[in-house]
């Protein structure tokens, strides 16, 4: 698995499990979509490459070296509904993810983190984040 195939995995697994959970709340994934609404509730999602190291040392070209990675969903609500209900899509982020395998993609956890951010007095947003790893052959 490779960094692209990763995050076409991580695509493909949150967009089917939040759409199946939450069909009226729109996904943007970074640098696309740019017009995000103002009038209702919507998630923003991103993928984090860390460090990688090398798991287990082979011959030539089969060392497997271990990428980490987080992918940072955050969760955007009109304030007039408050807390709750942002939690209640912050949680179903986090669902997704949490103790997921596939292949050579593996979750950690994933969690709710940090304090919610009023950003404006109308929206607030709650950041959720789902560490995972691949290990990639060479």
């Amino acid at each position: 698995m490779n960094a692209t195939q990763a995050a076409a995995a991580i695509r493909t697994k949150f967009d089917t499990d939040w759409t199946a959970a939450n069909p009226t709340v729109p996904v943007y994934w970074e640098n696309e979509n740019n017009e995000l609404p103002s009038d209702q509730p919507f998630v923003h999602v991103s993928i984090r490459y860390g460090a990688a190291r090398i798991a287990t040392i082979g011959g030539d070209g089969s060392n497997v070296h271990r990428q980490s990675g987080e992918v940072i969903i955050r969760v955007f609500e009109i304030s007039t509904y408050g807390m709750e209900r942002a939690r209640d899509y912050a949680d179903d982020a986090a669902t997704i993810f949490r103790g997921y395998r596939s292949g050579d993609l593996h979750f950690y956890t994933a969690a709710l983190a940090g304090s919610p951010d009023e950003l404006d007095g109308n929206v607030i947003s709650i950041t959720v984040l789902a560490s995972f790893f691949f290990d990639l052959i060479g």
